[in-house]
């Protein structure tokens, strides 16, 4: 989904094609997620984690989140140096060109912070957990599949992700939600194409 930014589509903006693309198919993800897990039983609110109980513990989160985010980088970053990782051309096609452009990719943004934080951290590191019988395989298994989910960044950066993916596992973990993983990941992913 990540490569057409090259080409025309009946005259169509291809950024903007992608954009629209790839945020229909992570709410299909999440749809079919809330459809499973009602059949169970089970709610998207369980899965996220519950809810705010009050301003202070938005706060709270926020600035975890922030605090996560600035560590993570810092990680990825002597991660990235030692193996020498970049960003491909790929990366560079999807960046947003002009006003229009930057409000969509900005939505998507916001929803892949949300709806990935969900599929993998929510979704994926639980079934992986109890069908291993292991949580830390849980915890591996969806840094696997998010990695791999970036395959169009190349395979280095898709390491480097999957090392994010352990990161954002072992913090829904210890926050017993996943609300702040999905504040630090619309952040990340907002900073990352605002400011690349």
């Amino acid at each position: 989904m990540h490569a057409p930014p090259r080409a025309n589509i009946n005259g169509l903006n291809p950024r903007l094609v992608t954009y629209g693309a790839t945020f229909a198919l992570e709410w299909v993800l999440v749809a079919w997620i809330w459809w499973g897990i009602g059949r169970r039983g089970g709610t998207l609110r369980a899965l996220i984690g519950g809810r705010w109980p009050d301003w202070k513990s938005v706060l709270r989160d926020l600035g975890v989140a922030v605090a996560f985010m600035i560590s993570a980088n810092l990680v990825l970053l002597a991660v990235a140096h030692i193996m020498a990782g970049s960003p491909s051309s790929n990366i560079q096609n999807l960046l947003p060109r002009g006003p229009l452009e930057t409000v969509a990719a900005l939505m998507m943004t916001l929803s892949a912070g949300f709806c990935e934080e969900i599929v993998f951290r929510g979704y994926l590191q639980q079934q992986f957990g109890r069908l291993a019988r292991s949580h830390t395989l849980g915890v591996l298994l969806q840094a696997m599949v998010f990695g791999a989910a970036h395959g169009y960044q190349g395979l280095k950066m898709m390491c480097i992700i999957a090392i994010y993916g352990v990161m954002f596992g072992m913090f829904a973990t210890w926050r017993h939600s996943l609300r702040p993983g999905i504040i630090a990941h619309v952040l990340q992913d907002s900073f990352a194409m605002l400011f690349a």
